[in-house]
């Protein structure tokens, strides 16, 4: 979806994961490639430039890169519970207030 595209732009900083650009046009590539069995959930997807995604096909990837994916999904995953706690516990204090 296109939220799932921006929150994986947005935890890679805007920045190919593969060449660390950040003046290019980004794409979103699969970690492990769909052919090898890859899903779709974002803890397998990265940002990436057209070059480095074309450049890469299915070919496996190295396993530190694997796990700095996801590691950095999980934390963003995390920081997006806590916001969406701290929302919650703002409108049931504003609710309170009102009644």
């Amino acid at each position: 979806t296109k939220r799932v595209r921006f929150e994986v732009f947005r935890r890679d900083n805007f920045t190919c994961r593969y060449c660390h650009a950040t003046n290019k046009e980004l794409t979103i590539d699969h970690v492990i490639p769909q052919a090898l069995g890859g899903s779709d959930k974002p803890d397998n997807l990265v940002a990436c430039c057209k070059d480095c995604n074309s450049g890469k096909t299915s070919v496996s990837p190295d396993e530190p890169l694997v796990a700095d994916v996801q590691e950095k999904a999980l934390a963003l995953r995390n920081a997006l519970h806590e916001a969406m706690d701290t929302v919650s516990t703002s409108v049931e204090n504003e609710n309170d207030y009102i009644n």
